[in-house]
């Protein structure tokens, strides 16, 4: 499948940003348009959270780890944004929820089980050395 422009623009958006304290959603970008509309509309919000899912492990290849978690807690968290409230929208049907729930698994294994994973390796080797 073939990424869209839309959704390069808000790929780039959420996950192409320099690691901060307080991370980029905190911090003021009025000047800058969210490529999910002014009032991050469900339907568009749900639209990307299924095209991320599709192959998340080569979307997000370009990005760091922290770059990664700091978006996905953008997405996922509710707080920075309004994005994941799509899922509770009424606009989006029944269907397209439980194919995009289902498609999350998509997300664990390719993305947050490998980024798990590395983190681990990465504590023990530090464990093991004398």
């Amino acid at each position: 499948m073939q990424i869209t422009s839309l959704y390069q623009q808000q790929l780039g958006y959420v996950f192409n940003r320099p690691v901060t304290k307080p991370v980029w959603y905190w911090q003021s970008h009025e000047e800058e348009a969210s490529p999910f509309g002014e009032e991050e509309d469900a339907m568009t919000a749900f639209l990307f959270y299924e095209q991320l899912c599709q192959q998340p492990g080569i979307d997000l290849l370009p990005y760091s780890d922290d770059q990664v978690g700091i978006g996905l807690t953008y997405l996922f968290d509710g707080t920075g944004s309004n994005l994941v409230h799509g899922f509770k929208s009424v606009l989006v049907p029944i269907e397209r929820k439980i194919a995009a729930l289902r498609a999350l698994s998509v997300l664990f294994k390719d993305v947050l089980h490998r980024a798990v994973r590395r983190y681990y390796a990465l504590i023990q080797r530090k464990n093991l050395r004398p």
